[in-house]
């Protein structure tokens, strides 16, 4: 038995395929205690990009399922997971030597501004800011 696989059939197998891929890459929505449903991608949107910093460098972009994260380099290596609630993205920092606690920062005009603690304080380390690339 020869089978035979038209035009049409490659076409719908096509469309078949980029429908799944869409539903699957949909953007990951996330509910906060006591608020309304939010799209953390958009939120996070505002500080995408990259950062000259008192730390050095850093990194923020979007991973996979839609969450803020980062990565900074200079004295330090290390990396940034977290959330984007009202204007501030709240962080756990992570650096390459196991060190680790908390920050946050807040978009400004021209870059970022906050504070990096140890442990669970988001504000025992210091000043964390720096302008926009």
């Amino acid at each position: 038995m020869v089978l035979r696989v038209t035009r049409a059939h490659r076409h719908a197998c096509f469309l078949a395929a980029l429908l799944a891929s869409a539903i699957a890459f949909e953007p990951s929505v996330s509910v906060a205690k006591g608020s309304a449903f939010r799209d953390e991608g958009r939120s996070a949107r505002p500080f995408l990009g990259t950062y000259d910093t008192n730390w050095g460098p850093v990194w923020l972009r979007l991973d996979p399922e839609g969450s803020l994260v980062g990565d900074y380099a200079g004295p330090f290596v290390g990396t940034l997971e977290g959330t984007v609630v009202g204007r501030r993205y709240h962080f756990a920092w992570r650096q390459t030597n196991g060190e680790g606690g908390r920050g946050y920062f807040e978009r400004t005009e021209d870059g970022i501004a906050g504070e990096w603690g140890s442990g669970e304080s988001e504000t025992s380390g210091g000043v964390w800011s720096g302008r926009r690339r």
